[in-house]
């Protein structure tokens, strides 16, 4: 099987349904706090159904899993025992940490998908040593790969890790269809929006360190929601919800995707943030993530080469940006784009 990308809900899609058949059972793991990606795929698989067996728990999509096992403190052992308890025809590992993967597969026969959202090595700061060797084993041990874009899994290949010859789908961070604001229901705020977590400002070498962005974009920068010990821009409170946070970012102007200094894991990944700045209805503006550039070539946002090419965003008419966006928001959904990974669940089981 060679990998798919290709768009558009697939005929499988509506099969159990018209017939009448009972879903099919999955299981979504993480070793830690489950990413949101694993919320907007399984809201997305018609025809599935997915237990979540996770460390933490995922406010934003928990109406999404048949149930949700938060192990909370849980060992490894425990975790792996939750997932040999828990009924389904094949496991689906959400990256970062990658142990589960290993641990799993020495204890359960059923087909495992790894779902690489991260490559560790690929980010800076990274404890190369037990962490690479970690990543080599589940990769080695997987069944088959989800990889956000074609560039990750040629990354991976040349990283060495066990990816040639193995079933993939390539399936970037689309938005949950839930979360298009169709109307904003929330009073305009302006300026540009940042979602997700940060570090504080003078980490030494943090890449998450966003401050200089602030700094040029002055009183105009929001987050949400920041994290802890960020005093940089506005810093909106958590919003845990998943279709109010896309309802906040409609608030603003343009939405801000990037780092300040380039780095390898960003140079294969189109991020969460992007799709939900989309489907909320306003631009994007881009700084050292490249593999923004197609949707930016749809005219849905702007690749920036400096911060004043940040800054200078906020001075342009976005409003022909804002009908395009709003014209083929469903395009860039999971819902839409789900079909190669259900393709790929069919073939493993």
């Amino acid at each position: 099987m060679g990998g798919r990308t290709g768009n558009g809900p697939s005929p499988l899609l509506y099969l159990w349904c018209r017939e009448g058949k009972k879903l099919r059972k999955a299981i979504a793991v993480s070793g830690s706090y489950p990413c949101v990606r694993a919320g907007k795929i399984t809201e997305a698989m018609e025809g599935w159904e997915h237990s979540c067996v996770s460390r933490g728990v995922p406010p934003q999509f928990a109406y999404a899993y048949s149930s949700v096992r938060a192990l909370r403190g849980a060992t490894r052992r425990e975790l792996v025992n939750e997932v040999l308890r828990t009924k389904g025809e094949l496991i689906h590992v959400h990256n970062e940490p990658n142990w589960p993967v290993t641990a799993i597969r020495e204890r359960d026969p059923r087909p495992i998908i790894m779902d690489v959202h991260d490559i560790a090595s690929a980010r800076p700061f990274h404890a190369e040593d037990a962490n690479r060797l970690e990543e080599a084993e589940a990769y080695e041990a997987a069944d088959a790969f989800v990889f956000v874009s074609k560039e990750q899994r040629d990354y991976a290949i040349e990283c060495g890790f066990a990816v040639k010859g193995k079933p993939f789908c390539i399936l970037a961070n689309w938005a949950s269809a839930s979360t298009i604001v169709r109307r904003p229901l929330m009073p305009h705020i302006g300026g540009m929006v940042y979602a997700g977590g940060l570090d504080p400002r003078g980490m030494s070498g943090a890449w998450r360190d966003l401050s200089p962005v602030a700094d040029a974009v002055g009183s105009a920068w929001h987050v949400y929601p920041g994290g802890p010990g960020i005093e940089y821009g506005t810093v909106h409170r958590m919003v845990l919800d998943y279709e109010l946070l896309t309802q906040h970012l409609a608030r603003h102007d343009i939405g801000f995707t990037g780092t300040t200094f380039p780095i390898p894991a960003w140079s294969h990944s189109v991020p969460n943030k992007l799709f939900e700045v989309l489907v909320a209805g306003i631009p994007f503006v881009a700084l050292n993530n490249p593999l923004c550039e197609p949707y930016a070539e749809r005219g849905f946002g702007i690749m920036a080469e400096s911060l004043r090419d940040v800054k200078r965003t906020l001075t342009l008419d976005l409003k022909p940006y804002r009908k395009r966006i709003k014209a083929n928001n469903y395009t860039l959904t999971m819902r839409y784009n789900i079909s190669p990974l259900m393709e790929l669940y069919n073939e493993l089981v």
